[in-house]
C-alpha cells in the first residue's frame, strides 16, 4: 500500500484528498474494485497486487473523509545511507 500511495505522489496528499466528498470517495473504491475484479479474472498477479493496494488505500481516504480516523505524523524519507562523496574532500583529485 505504501509503495502505492509513493507511486501516487502527483495525485496529492492529506491535504488533497480532505476535501473529497465521500460520494468522490465511494466511487473511487468502486471503480479499483472494479479493476481488482478484472485482474482477478485474468489471474494477474501483479494487478491483484496494485489493485488490492488501491483499493486499501482508497477506503482508508474515504474513513479519513468520515472523520473516523486521526492522521498519524507526516512521513519523512529516512537519511541516505551511503553516498559515494561520503568522507571525500575531493583532494584526491586536486593536483
Amino acid at each position: 500500500m505504501k509503495h502505492e500511495l509513493d507511486e501516487n505522489w502527483q495525485k496529492g496528499d492529506r491535504e488533497v484528498w480532505k476535501d473529497y466528498s465521500v460520494d468522490d470517495c465511494f466511487r473511487e473504491i468502486r471503480h479499483h474494485l472494479d479493476k481488482l475484479e478484472n485482474a482477478m479474472w485474468l489471474r494477474d498477479q501483479a494487478r491483484i497486487v496494485e489493485h488490492a493496494a488501491d483499493v486499501g488505500n482508497c477506503t482508508m481516504i474515504f474513513l479519513d473523509v468520515m472523520g473516523m480516523i486521526e492522521p498519524t505524523e507526516v512521513r519523512k524519507p529516512p537519511p541516505p545511507t551511503w553516498s559515494h562523496n561520503r568522507g571525500s574532500d575531493y583532494s584526491d583529485y586536486i593536483s
